[in-house]
This record gives C-alpha cells, sequence and structure tokens, in this order.
C-alpha cells in the first residue's frame, strides 16, 4: 500500500532564531562503528576512522554542482617483476605533478527549493549513479538535515547501501546486498534550523560496482552498551533530527525514482518494506544527496624495499620474507632485554617504494605472529614531518600463531606526512612510505626467548 504524505515544508528559507550561532561548521565526524565490504566480499572495519565534516546553514541559495561529466578508465601502473627492477624505473622516470579534481557521480542538489517535514529520522532511497563511478573509491558525500530543538544534544548519522530490493515477508528489510553500513556523532553545536553537510570519506574507500544503489539515512540517539563501552548504532531514533529532500527537480547527475521509502510501520525500526514507499503531494522526493569519486583514481600497490628489526633481536628473515605469505619465509625476532617487560618489546619495520605525485590514501595489509598467547599487537605508520610514530589499528591479546590485518589510515594526521625520504642500502635516498608492527607482552612469567614473526605486509595506495 502507497501512503502519501503531504509536504509540509516546500521551501526552507533562512533561520530567523540562534543568530549567535556560526553559519559555518567544520571539524570531523568519528566513526564509532562500521565497516564496508571489499570488491572480494570482506568487511573491513571503519571503526574509530576520523572523516573531515562541514555543516553550512541553508540559506536563500548555496553551491552550484557541476552538469554531466565523463572520464577515461585506464590502468596507469603495471606490475613490475622485482623490487629492484621497480626501483630502478621509478628512480629514472620523473613525474610530474598533476591536478586533482573530483567527479561527481550522483547529484540530487538543486541548489534551491529543499523540502522537509517532521519526523523523517531513518528513511531509504534509491541512487543511480553514473557509469564513470563504478568501482571508484567515494571521496565525499553531501547530505542535508533539519534540527528541529532550540538546545543541542549531540546525535548519530548513520549510513547503510544496499544493492538489491527485493520482496520479503512482512516485518522484514526488503534490501539486500549491503555493502556498508557505518556512523559516527554529529557533536555540533548546530542551531535549530536546516544544514548541508559534506563528509570527506576517502579513507574509507567505499565503493560499488553496481550503478543502482539504495542508501539508507539514520538519525538516532547515543547508544553505548558491551564491556569495553562501544556505540553499536542502534539507539532510537532521534525526533529533533530530520532529512531534506530535493524537492524542485530530478537529480541533474545520475538519477531517482520519484519516491522513497519513509521507516514508519508501525514506528521507526530500520527496516525498509516496499509497502512504505511514500511521495510528495507535488515536486520530487528524493533525498539531499550529493556523491563524489575521485576522478582519476586508482589503487596502487606500492613494492617492499626494505625489511629490518626496529627493537628486538634478529633471529632471521630479510626483505625476501615479508614479500609473500605462506611461504615458510617468515622474519623473525626475539624480544629485546633492555626494554621493561610490560612496555613493546619488539618491532618490524618495511619500507616501500611511493615515487606517486600525490596519494589519498594508504593501506597497511599483513600477516604477522607470536609464538605465546596473550601479547598486544600494533600497526603503525611513520610521520616523517615530526619524526613520531603513528598508530592505525591494534589487536589486544591475541594468541598463539598468526593472524592477519587490513588496515587503512583514518586519522587526522596529512597523508603526505607518511611520505618521506629514506636511506636505502643500495640506492641511496629514496621517497618512501614506512610501516611497522610492534609487539608487547602481557604475560610476564615467559622466558624471553619467544618469537614475534612478519610472515607478510604490502601497502596499497589510492591517487587523485
Amino acid at each position: 500500500m502507497r501512503k502519501f504524505l503531504p509536504l509540509l515544508a516546500a521551501l526552507l528559507v533562512l533561520p530567523g532564531l540562534a543568530s549567535a550561532q556560526p553559519d559555518t561548521i567544520k571539524g570531523e565526524i568519528k566513526l564509532e562503528f562500521g565497516w564496508v565490504k571489499r570488491a572480494d566480499g570482506t568487511k573491513v572495519s571503519l571503526k574509530g576512522m576520523k572523516l573531515p565534516f562541514t555543516a553550512r546553514r541553508i540559506q536563500k541559495s548555496i553551491l552550484k554542482l557541476p552538469r554531466n561529466q565523463t572520464v577515461a578508465v585506464t590502468n596507469q601502473f603495471k606490475p613490475i617483476p622485482t623490487p629492484i627492477q621497480l626501483i630502478n624505473e621509478a628512480l629514472s622516470t620523473s613525474g610530474g605533478g598533476k591536478e586533482s579534481a573530483d567527479l561527481t557521480i550522483y547529484s540530487a542538489d538543486a541548489g534551491i527549493g529543499y523540502s522537509t517535514f517532521p519526523g523523517v529520522p531513518s528513511s531509504l532511497d534509491d541512487v543511480n549513479i553514473i557509469s564513470a563511478g563504478l568501482g571508484r573509491p567515494w571521496t565525499t558525500l553531501t547530505f542535508g538535515f533539519h534540527y528541529s530543538s532550540a538546545t543541542f544534544s549531540k546525535f548519530l548519522v548513520r549510513w547503510r547501501m544496499y544493492e538489491t530490493n527485493i520482496e520479503n515477508p512482512a516485518g522484514q528489510n526488503d534490501f539486500s546486498g549491503e555493502f556498508a553500513d557505518f556512523g559516527g556523532y554529529i557533536n555540533g553545536p548546530h542551531a535549530e534550523g536546516d544544514w548541508l553537510a559534506e563528509v570527506g570519506i576517502a579513507q574509507a574507500a567505499v565503493s560499488t560496482t553496481d550503478s543502482s544503489i539504495f542508501v539508507a539515512q539514520q538519525f538516532r540517539v547515543p547508544h553505548v552498551v558491551g564491556f569495553p563501552p562501544a556505540e553499536d548504532g542502534e539507539g532510537e531514533f532521534d525526533g529533533a533530527v530530520d532529512s531534506i529532500y530535493n524537492n524542485a527537480a530530478e537529480p541533474s547527475i545520475g538519477s531517482s525514482l520519484n519516491q522513497f521509502w519513509y521507516d514508519w510501520d508501525p514506528v521507526p525500526d530500520g527496516l525498509y518494506e516496499n509497502t512504505e514507499i511514500d511521495v510528495f503531494e507535488s515536486g520530487f522526493a528524493n533525498h539531499l544527496f550529493v556523491i563524489k569519486v575521485a576522478s582519476t583514481g586508482s589503487v596502487s600497490n606500492l613494492t617492499a624495499i626494505d625489511a629490518r628489526k626496529g627493537i628486538g633481536r634478529t633471529v632471521s628473515g630479510n626483505l625476501i620474507s615479508v614479500l609473500t605469505a605462506g611461504d615458510n619465509n617468515e622474519f623473525k625476532i626475539n624480544p629485546s632485554y633492555d626494554v621493561n617487560r610490560t612496555a613493546p618489546v619488539g618491532t618490524i619495520e618495511v619500507d616501500f617504494l611511493q615515487s606517486l605525485p600525490q596519494i589519498t590514501g594508504i593501506r597497511i595489509a599483513g600477516t604477522a605472529g607470536v609464538t605465546i598467547t596473550g601479547c598486544d599487537q600494533w600497526v603503525d605508520l611513520y610521520n616523517f614531518a615530526n619524526n613520531t610514530w603513528v598508530q592505525m589499528a591494534s589487536k589486544p591479546g591475541i594468541p598463539n600463531g598468526n593472524n592477519s590485518f587490513n588496515e587503512s589510515y583514518g586519522g587526522t594526521v596529512p597523508i603526505a606526512n607518511f611520505v618521506g625520504t629514506v636511506n636505502h642500502p643500495f640506492f641511496g635516498p629514496i621517497p618512501a612510505i614506512r610501516a611497522r608492527v610492534r609487539f608487547k607482552n602481557t604475560t610476564f612469567e615467559v622466558p624471553r626467548n619467544w618469537q614475534m614473526k612478519l610472515d607478510h605486509m604490502s601497502c596499497t595506495v589510492t591517487t587523485p
């Protein structure tokens, strides 16, 4: 049954109150929970990533988005047989910088004629992106929200993204093929009124190979559970926050059906059924939503050029040990004698050749392990700008044996700070990214002849 809703506010105008509040708010959204599905089907955690966030009060006119664009998709980087050949080729090739530009693959933002109505903290819209965006990492999301309370309280914005609309029995979600689910707090202070927000999500590496997707947008109150306490994204829906709709025109880039799924029956529950499809009495019923990707972006694998012990005592291993997983060739170290037992007792560092003119993201993956139970393990990147290590991820209490890691940097340190000059033992000064695994023993009784090992480490970067 299709339920028609009256349009309660056909045009948003300047808020008349709270003039003391700023018209532009900049900060970040820390993802409190969430994951994204990669092309191989694995889910990668996004928890803890810090995404740049800007919100501007909606006024009579806002930014005008470009019309349709196209971009050629090419594979610019061919595989190189060996590390030495790659280093030689990179050192003999001078690459000039190139200008980075984002490509808009979906735009439902006419710049005027927005609409909203009370009680829509949870809804879903179909989004048909242009083909040039298939497989490309998303760089920004633009969305709108109306805040109706005179006193600000932080709330959680959550996006759930699906590939397929199906017909399930009543009471079940009619969408499947979920490829992303993540959210974080908006801390304000946002005044009562209407806001256009943009979130930089390049670090999350969200992408899709399906041109027709469905995006649910939810505004919820915080819900912290468990021990240690953590947000699970399942708080009550926040009645003070509503979605804004692009009511004046159809999407200018991509397309969307003139309808949306209003999560109402019998109350908002985060399940979107085909009996909950709604339209407006006039105008268009599409979320105010814009997706941009890197216009010439690609993902490149960097080659490891050096591996060494940082802290600890070398048992065996060299650069070849970390190039391939599962080859019975591991870089192994014993714990250091000259550090406190409760401090990190071993580190293994790897340098990667980074000769690309510009990068927008870094991902470190690999396989590491220990020969005792109860160790803590970290993955770090080296900040060449101030000569410090920056933690990417931690795994407390790892068991005896090997474990895999796959981490994308999502903090506030500029990506450029992680590229610096290293003194290679054969080639001298060359540009590189440096990463390491770090271990700490939490079991005091074991002798110090146990081992830490790195079987494989890889580095991939996204380019603009």
